[in-house]
């Protein structure tokens, strides 16, 4: 039996590669693709992360689709209307939090669960390099959207960091590329497979999780600070309304920017007392459990495996 991941290769998707080990280990073939591959792979379970799915070209087909994230602005809600309203019915819904599923206001019956943000599990203690090659991290997209341009001129001429060493690992970005190439200290790379990520956190002192303070981006949780803080990584974030409630439920101090960055010196992190979240239960197995599509893969495919979660 064949599991395919759908998706348009626009988002930084890591969590497919830990779904891909998870279902592989229960039985089935996986396989990653765009939509238009599907024919030409005939899966038996299509799993498409959102964006828009049309149509059912196989009505023998079981159909997810998973809710990761919202539209970026502009005309988010939208973009959201359309997704909701254009998109074909699935046989089962994953959406990443209650927010996101309420925002879309799904009333057809269909059933559903939650899968939170989760981080790669690899079993190995950190290995960090000492001393550290860079100072700061930013493992995330780069997209306009996200405002990065604001924490990069931070380690410009001038700048607060402007001493400072910051990798910027993400998906290329040419124009953010050609802005600061005169800036040896700021170095892009990437992007690279999600069981490598953790190797190049390892070799940071702190890693920066900069969000912007406006729906959706401060109500979704942030797949960066779980990396950062699964590695033992310092987290330097922005303050917004999700990571105040992780840290309330999970733990760990994090240094929270000012809107400003104002307070984003290299004193004022040194003489912060960090620490790290508790993240038991943020693990794949955990989070798949929790949100019952195990079960009904199980019920539907006569893989009784499939809803045995260790």
């Amino acid at each position: 039996m064949l599991i395919a991941f759908v998706h348009n290769q626009k988002a930084l998707l890591p969590e497919i590669a830990a779904y891909r080990h998870f279902f592989e280990g229960k039985g089935l073939h996986t396989a990653e693709c765009l939509p238009a591959e599907i024919p030409d792979i005939r899966p038996d379970i299509e799993w498409h992360f959102m964006g828009t799915h049309f149509s059912r070209r196989f009505r023998n087909n079981l159909v997810i689709h998973e809710y990761a994230s919202l539209s970026a602005p502009p005309f988010r809600k939208i973009k959201d209307l359309v997704k909701r309203e254009t998109s074909t019915k699935p046989d089962f819904r994953i959406f990443m939090n209650e927010y996101i599923r309420n925002s879309l206001s799904f009333n057809d019956g269909i059933p559903w669960g939650y899968r939170n943000m989760i981080y790669i599990e690899d079993g190995s203690p950190p290995q960090h390099v000492i001393p550290p090659l860079y100072d700061f991290i930013y493992a995330g997209t780069l997209d306009k959207t996200r405002e990065p341009h604001k924490w990069l001129d931070c380690f410009t001429e001038g700048g607060s960091m402007s001493k400072r060493t910051v990798l910027v690992l993400s998906g290329r970005n040419e124009d953010l590329v050609r802005k600061y190439r005169a800036c040896s200290n700021i170095r892009f790379a990437g992007p690279v497979p999600p069981d490598q990520v953790a190797g190049y956190v390892h070799q940071c002192r702190f890693g920066i999780n900069y969000q912007p303070d406006r729906e959706p981006f401060n109500r979704q949780p942030s797949a960066k600070l779980l990396t950062y803080a699964a590695c033992g990584l310092p987290v330097v974030s922005t303050d917004y309304v999700w990571v105040r409630e992780f840290q309330q439920q999970y733990g760990g101090k994090y240094f929270f920017l000012k809107t400003d960055l104002s307070n984003f010196t290299w004193e004022n992190l040194n003489r912060f007392q960090f620490s790290s979240p508790d993240l038991s239960e943020w693990g794949l197995s955990t989070q798949l459990k929790r949100s019952g599509v195990c079960e009904f893969l199980a019920s539907r495919t006569g893989m009784k495996g499939l809803a045995i979660i260790e």
